[in-house]
């Protein structure tokens, strides 16, 4: 099974988030190859599922309410383990969309 390796250059996080959902869709459908991702992204904090808005230093909500033109970075709540993360450019981030059956003995 080939694994592509993409470079995805600098991408907003809305933007990614949305392209791979949709690339996620297709390798679940078998119309993608699995591929791992690599991306920087203009200044963003994602907060995961545990939501420890102690680990913020900025009202959460005020900031997702002005909106990314207004702030000097984005704000995002996303389905994944973990609080607060910060990304901005220069930081290389990697999403692997990889098959868990490409793992038989777990992740």
């Amino acid at each position: 099974m080939d694994i592509l390796l993409k470079d995805m250059g600098i991408l907003d996080y809305g933007e990614c988030l949305g392209l791979m959902l949709d690339e996620h869709k297709r390798i679940v459908a078998s119309l993608a190859s699995p591929c791992i991702w690599m991306v920087q992204h203009p200044n963003v904090v994602t907060m995961g599922n545990r939501k420890l808005v102690q680990d913020l230093r900025f009202d959460a909500a005020r900031v997702a309410q002005a909106g990314a033109s207004k702030t000097p970075f984005s704000y995002f709540e996303v389905d994944r383990g973990g609080s607060a993360t910060a990304h901005e450019p220069g930081q290389l981030v990697v999403y692997p969309m990889l098959p868990l059956v490409l793992f038989p003995k777990g992740v």
